[in-house]
């Protein structure tokens, strides 16, 4: 394992590691902390965790990981103390493995993925979709939809060949909120509010086009209310980006939200709603956005999956005195 020291990291090596436009959104301007870098994560059986929603089949899929220090990335504003404090009393580090999951559901006739990981736009321990699919016995030309939440490159990469810009799932409707493509390809985005360089922003924004446009044949333009499927209703949830969904995928008697990019840290962001991410287009309304899912997900007793929580993801929303903290679902074996 190789430990690499960002005070000594020039622009042009923080960008190999992070991937440009990969995950430029989620590079920090950190200048004296850590970044883990390791080889390219083994397949096993602990890559994907199949699990039920009513009658439906679903899987956590694990595009694969990011070692690198919790701040400025995320809790970007709060005092660095504070954040030891709040990590401290739930047993975790200031360094951390940032997961990326990815939802596959099987219901009825179709095969629905949420995303697609971040593919060849990524650094050499993200990307991983593909094979972890294979071993869960799923193949690409079987997907019937993806559901694209925003346009994050660790969201929308693994949607074409890096290389070729041939597209992955060639039988697949993408579906994406039309204020989100329109946000992307528009001459000139409002990134005021996004806390990265402009080098890391130039280099979203070239990944995020040159994908939108490769699949831009599949495209099917949805809204925020739009139930797709018999199982899927779209939520309006900006913030992150300004037009960032997230999903509510029911079946039978069972609903799972899933939040997406409302929430990075099982931790950190129900503590402190306030707290936000480097990569938030628009951070107040992120917040917002978070307290009103979160209120959702409480009231509802729904269970919830997010993208960057702890491996597989899956879990609660509980009020407390507080506010609110994240209740672990248990592992099924099945």
């Amino acid at each position: 394992m190789k430990t690499t020291n960002l005070s000594v990291l020039d622009r042009r090596e923080l960008l190999r590691l992070l991937g440009l436009g990969g995950l430029a959104v989620f590079a920090s301007r950190a200048s004296a902390a850590t970044v883990t870098t390791a080889a390219e994560p083994p397949i096993t059986a602990a890559s994907y965790y199949r699990f039920r929603i009513g009658d439906a089949t679903a899987y956590v899929l694990s595009d694969g990981f990011l070692g690198l220090p919790i701040q400025p990335m995320l809790a970007t504003e709060a005092p660095p103390g504070a954040v030891a404090e709040v990590l401290a009393a739930h047993f975790q580090s200031p360094q951390a493995q940032l997961p990326f999951n990815v939802l596959l559901v099987h219901v009825g006739s179709e095969w629905l993925l949420f995303d697609a990981g971040a593919g060849g736009f990524s650094a050499p321990t993200i990307g991983r979709l593909l094979p972890v699919m294979a071993a869960a016995g799923v193949q690409p030309e079987q997907i019937t939809a993806v559901f694209i939440s925003h346009a994050h490159s660790d969201h929308i990469g693994g949607l074409i060949d890096a290389k070729t810009g041939d597209l992955l799932f060639p039988h697949a409707k993408h579906f994406i909120h039309r204020r989100e493509f329109d946000y992307w390809n528009a001459p000139s985005p409002d990134v005021s509010g996004i806390r990265l360089s402009k080098e890391m922003i130039a280099g979203a924004l070239k990944t995020a086009r040159t994908v939108l446009n490769a699949v831009k044949p599949k495209l099917e333009f949805v809204a925020p209310g739009d139930r797709l499927l018999d199982a899927v209703e779209l939520i309006d949830a900006p913030g992150h980006t300004p037009g960032h969904l997230a999903f509510a995928i029911t079946s039978g008697n069972e609903q799972l939200l899933h939040l997406v990019d409302a929430a990075h840290h099982e931790v950190l962001m129900f503590a402190h709603l306030d707290w936000t991410m480097a990569g938030d287009s628009i951070p107040a309304q992120a917040s917002a956005t978070r307290k009103h899912l979160f209120d959702r997900a409480a009231t509802d007793r729904t269970r919830i999956f997010a993208a960057h929580f702890a491996y597989p993801a899956l879990g609660f929303v509980q009020r407390n005195d507080s506010g609110y903290e994240f209740v672990h679902d248990r592992w099924v074996w099945s």
